[in-house]
């Protein structure tokens, strides 16, 4: 009797095996369709070597739109397309010519991005609220810095964000 069970079970397993090759099959089909319907599920990306290279190169937009990058590094913050001094960290202020130069190219169609450079952290602080009062919302911002090479989206406004935790 032993015997008999025994050669049931190893047929059993035998005829198991094929229908296991047809699921992992079905699996492996249905991750890759998944993977390329999905495109933003992919689990490496390429990042672009310089990130502001492709910016100011026209090579990326951001919201659909060419970019403005502000550049704000450990001395103060400039347009990255001019080669001027930057503008010092004690001249950030409501009226600076910088907001009116930024007002002007945003109003004409671009889209405002600061970049971070190392370092850069004051400047894109005190940038921020000076920014959102002049443009009328929030800027998305970009680390330059090798850990945190990665564009922040814009935060969404508050009213939005009560909404998602279940308050407001």
């Amino acid at each position: 009797m032993d015997d008999e069970e025994e050669a049931e079970g190893e047929e059993a397993a035998i005829r198991s095996v094929p229908l296991a090759d047809l699921f992992l099959a079905l699996g492996a089909s249905f991750l890759f369709a998944l993977f390329l319907v999905r495109p933003e599920l992919q689990l490496a990306r390429a990042a672009p070597a310089d990130p502001l290279a492709a910016l100011l190169d026209g090579a990326a937009t951001v919201a659909g739109a060419e970019p403005l990058v502000i550049l704000a590094g450990a001395d103060g913050a400039r347009l990255a397309q001019d080669t001027g001094a930057p503008t010092p960290l004690m001249a950030l202020r409501p009226g600076a010519p910088l907001l009116d130069a930024i007002r002007a190219a945003v109003s004409d169609g671009r889209a405002a991005l600061v970049a971070i450079e190392p370092g850069g952290e004051e400047a894109a602080f005190l940038l921020d609220p000076l920014l959102a009062a002049t443009l009328g919302g929030p800027v998305r911002q970009l680390r330059l810095d090798r850990s945190c090479g990665f564009q922040r989206p814009a935060p969404r406004p508050g009213a939005d964000c009560l909404a998602a935790l279940g308050g407001g």
